[in-house]
């Protein structure tokens, strides 16, 4: 989770975060990620603490109310004018460090991603957080093909809230994807909810996996919320026939 004033700040980390099929989200809202933190229950927040000087303290002390430093990473980036009792106030308050503010060259990404993956581990996803669509329930998605005028559709055969398998309806389309192929503005379908969003091509040996980059509106609040209940309608199901 970033909250930063800089819209195009996500769109930078995500290129270096997005490929571990981690889920990036950005706030420019400060107020708006302070109610979402325990809802989306981030593995890293990245703040600008010269964007919201008082809203840091805030996420931070939330964050630690549920998530140790040890099981999630709090980065608060710093400019020259942050001072030493500032400094010692984010160590109390539960700050994992301070990262100089620049976030800008491939080096300052890369040095971030570092340090925060020598502290975290790939998530492990539950039932609860993740979904495997049953033949009737289909999970159609929709794009523009980035290269050409036409649409691709098909289905995810499994989603979480960082992206899902995708099966195009046509297997013609398969060869026409290739890693690290950004798709903006596809459309998902999940019940009654249609959600719009950027992804990025990864291609294994499963098939072809679409990451989660970018949501329209309250997208990922929408997708996070519908995942859920059908995870917890999936081990509830589980449950009565034990």
């Amino acid at each position: 989770m970033i909250t930063a004033d800089e819209g195009a700040l996500k769109s930078r980390l995500r290129s270096f975060f997005g490929e571990s099929c981690r889920a990036v989200v950005q706030y420019t809202n400060p107020l708006k990620a302070l109610d979402n933190l325990k809802e989306i229950e981030p593995d890293a927040v990245i703040c600008r603490a010269a964007d919201y000087p008082r809203h840091w303290k805030l996420l931070v002390k939330e964050l630690r109310e549920f998530r140790g430093r040890d099981e999630a990473v709090f980065v608060l980036a710093v400019n020259d004018d942050f001072d030493s009792a500032e400094a010692d106030k984010a160590v109390y308050l539960g700050v994992n460090f301070l990262y100089p503010d620049r976030l800008e060259t491939k080096d300052d990404l890369l040095n971030l991603r570092k340090r925060i993956g020598g502290r975290i581990a790939v998530p492990h996803r539950s039932p609860i957080d993740s979904w495997v669509p049953e033949a009737s329930e289909k999970l159609s998605f929709m794009f523009r093909h980035p290269g050409e005028n036409r649409m691709i559709s098909g289905r995810f055969t499994a989603i979480s809230p960082a992206g899902g398998l995708f099966r195009p309806d046509d297997s013609g389309d398969i060869p026409e994807l290739e890693t690290g192929m950004e798709i903006p503005g596809g459309t998902m379908r999940i019940g009654e909810s249609v959600i719009s969003m950027g992804t990025r091509v990864i291609i294994d040996g499963e098939g072809i996996y679409l990451v989660f980059t970018d949501f329209a509106d309250n997208g990922f609040q929408n997708l996070f919320h519908e995942i859920h209940r059908r995870g917890s309608a999936e081990l509830d199901d589980r449950a009565g026939l034990l």
